[in-house]
């Protein structure tokens, strides 16, 4: 597994070459959009300073009261929406098959399959949480139930597909066919758990009232280092040994599909557990069970490693066929 395969490299290469296209479309996308967002923060909000000056509404009144750092998030998605089906053009990637989403029945059997074990997985920890916290069930109606667990499949499936999509398929195999895959594998689980850390609003909220030309600049910054303002090991280590878990799981099957249902089955267990049960706040407790959020305690870790482990010590699926 951790020898390069010809499934997993972009271009069309052999395992033996190596190109650093990926690399440096993936550093245009990410470092161009940072810029752009930097570049256009304090205009925008000028503009709607202006706007509401000559024609007040409801609208202007509403932007005005929204964080600068609000501003240069939408802005930042803009050249990341363009940017991406670029990337993915430029790299071969622009067809659900070469992306490792091919829509066939032996796909759906891989979806369900790894589901339920993102499923089983979530369900492990949450199982600790019962036994050893004070859960309770916060009595909803059937109906109610099932919205819920309806409303957390969809968000959940829309999430997996997306974040594979951008980290396994365009990210890890960029790196891949650039580096090696241990490295591949190392720098995508690590950029998988820093960009799903959340900078605390507060860390913004010094920027109150500066509207002035380098105020995107700061915000740029401090969205790059503000993760450090609530830093949490315990998160970060299980939020990239998620990553590395779900990349496992896309370099051994080489398809798309097993990490997207993975990634879903977690988050979709996550969802539902944080709207049918709530969980009271043990700060003695809360470090090694966690929360709903599943990736704050250390039980979560050891789980996923222990999988990880597991997942090592059997043989690649595709050679065992052929030895039978």
């Amino acid at each position: 597994m951790f020898n390069r395969e010809k499934e997993l490299m972009l271009l069309g290469l052999e395992p033996d070459k190596k190109s650093y296209k990926g690399v440096m479309l993936f550093l245009l996308v990410y470092l161009g959009a940072t810029l752009f967002a930097a570049l256009l923060t304090s205009p925008s909000y000028w503009f709607v300073q202006w706007l509401h000056s000559v024609h007040p509404s409801g609208l202007t009144e509403y932007l005005l009261g929204k964080r600068l750092d609000i501003y240069f998030n939408r802005l930042r998605y803009l050249p990341i929406l363009i940017g991406i089906p670029y990337m993915m053009n430029k790299l071969g990637l622009f067809s659900v098959s070469n992306l490792g989403l091919k829509f066939e029945r032996e796909s759906l059997k891989i979806f369900c399959k790894y589901f339920l074990f993102g499923v089983l997985l979530a369900g492990f920890v949450f199982a600790f949480q019962f036994i050893f916290c004070d859960v309770s069930y916060s009595h909803k109606s059937a109906g109610k139930v099932l919205s819920v667990l309806f409303s957390a499949a969809l968000s959940a499936v829309v999430v997996g597909i997306l974040e594979e999509v951008v980290f396994r398929s365009l990210i890890f195999r960029s790196f891949y066919t650039a580096f090696t895959p241990v490295a591949a594998l190392l720098f995508t689980s690590l950029f998988f758990a820093y960009k799903h850390f959340k900078v605390p609003s507060r860390v913004f909220k010094s920027l109150n009232g500066d509207t002035g030309f380098d105020v995107g600049f700061l915000v740029a910054y401090y969205d790059s280092v503000g993760i450090f303002e609530t830093f949490s090991a315990i998160i970060f280590i299980s939020l990239t040994v998620f990553g590395a878990m779900l990349t496992l799981v896309y370099m051994r099957t080489k398809n798309l599909w097993a990490s997207v249902a993975v990634h879903s089955g977690i988050v979709f267990m996550m969802l539902s557990y944080k709207k049918l049960f709530r969980i009271a706040h043990d700060d003695n407790l809360i470090w090694i069970f966690g929360t709903n959020r599943m990736t704050d305690g250390i039980i979560s870790i050891f789980i996923m490693l222990g999988f990880i482990v597991m997942f090592l010590s059997f043989s690649n699926p595709k050679k065992r066929n052929k030895t039978e």
